[in-house]
């Protein structure tokens, strides 16, 4: 009996306890179930409806997002100052091209049939126009700058200067579209750039100038042509030296300078045998140029800087390292009389760096000398030959 009762209580026991057991699994699930609702109500309020499911903690998505929205607003933003950047330097062409100014390389082939033509007169003379249509008083002293480049040179002499009328002319046509909105910009009525190859004839814009009014011709560091092949491609060609010759007024000016010194020796060659040029020391103001404070800009190193490492242009050798007229403009011991410094006082973009680096500058004056020295030096006298005074 007592065995029977003790195995009733086991079963009873057994059978409360295994109810137990089963009932709080059952609990636990459904409070977990709850706290999980919980929280998930409570992330809803915080991370957006359209929130990409892809596994990443809300908060972290939320800062991509960000992230992304920021950089491509600054890219938008970049892109736009770039665009307005590039603008900034277009100009457009007379064919009606767009360029960009910042990419016009730095020499060309004169000698293609897009640049071997003779220099164009300005498009107000071709149209019936007179100088008055392009300075507010042609008859002001003129100063041409012949291969300007940029047109810095022209564009602050012609701001310094007001006296003075200056004309630019260069090869490359986006560089000159450039310096005439510079020019219209800055409302200079005394300054005016030209597209034109110079070396293949300029005597059509020479002879329309105004009477006697050229009274400087310039030209500054052309392109020094190293190799013997491009020789051929010089800017000062004799055709050049001819055509100024004979029109450039009797008194007037002509200022050649080079970093390469042959470059400059060729020049000063090449004007002193044609005749018509005698070298000076002195402008058209009268002013002796000797060196200052003792320096000589042609003898480096001056002043207080170091000569420059790298290439040295003054010892390049220019084609063959021989050239016509050889010689010619040297003194007796075979030494060139460069001047000693600017006989302006006014430097151009190229001459400023050179210097800078402590290189030399090799330059010299000539002033047109008249009729009677041509004839004498190229044996024509008394045969009615001379140059347009």
């Amino acid at each position: 009996g007592c065995l029977f009762f003790f195995g009733n209580v086991v079963d009873f026991v057994v059978i409360i306890m295994s109810e137990a057991v089963t009932s709080v699994p059952e609990e636990s699930e459904e409070r977990s179930d709850t706290n999980r609702n919980t929280d998930s109500s409570k992330r809803s309020r915080d991370v957006p409806e359209d929130a990409e499911e892809d596994g990443s903690p809300p908060c972290k998505k939320l800062a991509e997002d960000n992230a992304e929205k920021s950089a491509s607003s600054s890219e938008d933003e970049d892109t736009a100052k770039g665009k307005s950047k590039n603008k900034k330097h277009m100009v457009t062409l007379s064919s009606g091209r767009a360029v960009n100014v910042k990419k016009v390389r730095n020499h060309v082939n004169p000698l293609t049939a897009l640049y071997n033509r003779p220099v164009a007169l300005p498009k107000e003379l071709q149209e019936g126009g007179t100088w008055n249509d392009i300075y507010l008083d042609p008859s002001k002293p003129l100063v041409l700058d012949i291969g300007c480049a940029k047109g810095h040179y022209c564009l602050e002499g012609a701001k310094k200067w007001p006296e003075l009328n200056w004309l630019g002319l260069e090869i490359r046509e986006p560089l000159v579209i450039r310096g005439n909105e510079w020019a219209q910009s800055s409302s200079l009525r005394n300054l005016r750039y030209i597209n034109g190859n110079a070396s293949a004839g300029m005597a059509d814009l020479l002879t329309a100038f105004p009477k006697g009014v050229l009274k400087r011709v310039c030209i500054q560091c052309p392109d020094p042509c190293f190799k013997t092949k491009h020789q051929k491609r010089k800017m000062v060609t004799p055709r050049l030296v001819m055509e100024l010759r004979d029109h450039m007024p009797q008194g007037s000016i002509l200022y050649v300078q080079s970093d390469v010194e042959m470059v400059a020796q060729q020049m000063a060659d090449d004007f002193s045998a044609i005749g018509g040029f005698t070298r000076t020391d002195r402008n058209e103001y009268g002013e002796l140029i000797d060196a200052t404070g003792g320096v000589d800009e042609s003898r480096p190193p001056h002043g207080n800087k170091a000569k420059s490492k790298g290439h040295a242009y003054c010892d390049a050798k220019i084609g063959t390292g021989t050239w016509p007229n050889m010689g010619v403009a040297a003194a007796p011991d075979g030494t060139y009389p460069w001047l000693p410094r600017n006989p302006y006082q006014f430097q151009s973009e190229r001459e400023a760096s050179v210097l800078s680096r402590g290189e030399p500058m090799f330059r010299m004056l000539f002033v047109r000398s008249g009729a009677a020295a041509v004839a004498k030096a190229t044996g024509s006298e008394g045969a009615g030959a001379g140059a347009k005074e």
